[in-house]
């Protein structure tokens, strides 16, 4: 199945984003979501956007769209995962471009603020929308997409830092849905953006990107 795929891949591995100069040990990962279709992955939800506004899955009915669920504190695998999207949207051609919307979506709403979402998107493509909203909305999106993630506090890792300092175990996967909002193809973290560019443009096109 998909989502078997999704956990399979180096693409959505499971994995306890690092600290810069300091590396905590690697939570060993969790058992593999269960076998489902395409039609598992996706469907309704509501989240806030980085201006305050409700946004819900139909706000992105009409347009391809790149999602990524992650946090704003990631180190180096969100960022690195937001900016190859970026370089993805700068290599579309126009045409294609205007029929694409990249989104991320926030694991960590209680320190994603609204406001912190503004400030952090200023670093990225400006054609971006971010998503946060509270624990129980991101909670829902995130199954919707099968998406895995957990707190790892600092002090359970002996690792030095703030109480409220923690990190965050997540799934990593760059998801392609259509415009009727149906799961079309994942991206891994080894694929760069030129490929992905290419299936992008490929499924805009009407030609379903292979695997």
């Amino acid at each position: 199945g998909l989502v078997a795929m999704l956990a399979a891949a180096a693409g959505v591995v499971l994995v306890l984003n690092r600290r810069r100069q300091r590396t905590p040990p690697v939570a060993p990962d969790p058992a593999p979501p269960e076998v489902l279709g395409a039609a598992d992955v996706g469907g309704q939800w509501t989240l806030v956007d980085s201006k305050g506004g409700l946004v819900t899955d139909a706000h992105l009915r009409g347009r391809h769209v790149l999602l990524y669920f992650g946090f704003t504190r990631c180190p180096d695998i969100c960022p690195n995962e937001l900016v190859k999207m970026g370089q993805v949207m700068r290599r579309l051609p126009s045409g294609v471009r205007d029929q694409v919307q990249p989104v991320f979506v926030s694991i960590d709403p209680s320190r994603d603020t609204v406001a912190q979402l503004r400030e952090y998107s200023t670093d990225f493509h400006p054609s971006f929308l971010w998503l946060t909203g509270t624990e129980q909305q991101v909670a829902a999106a995130a199954k919707r997409y099968r998406v895995f993630f957990r707190k790892a506090v600092m002090a359970d890792l002996d690792v030095e830092g703030e109480e409220e300092d923690y990190l965050l175990d997540h799934s990593i996967a760059i998801y392609l849905m259509g415009p009727d909002g149906g799961f079309i193809s994942f991206f891994r973290r080894g694929d760069d953006a030129n490929a992905v560019a290419a299936a992008v443009e490929a499924s805009v096109a009407g030609q379903r990107p292979g695997r």
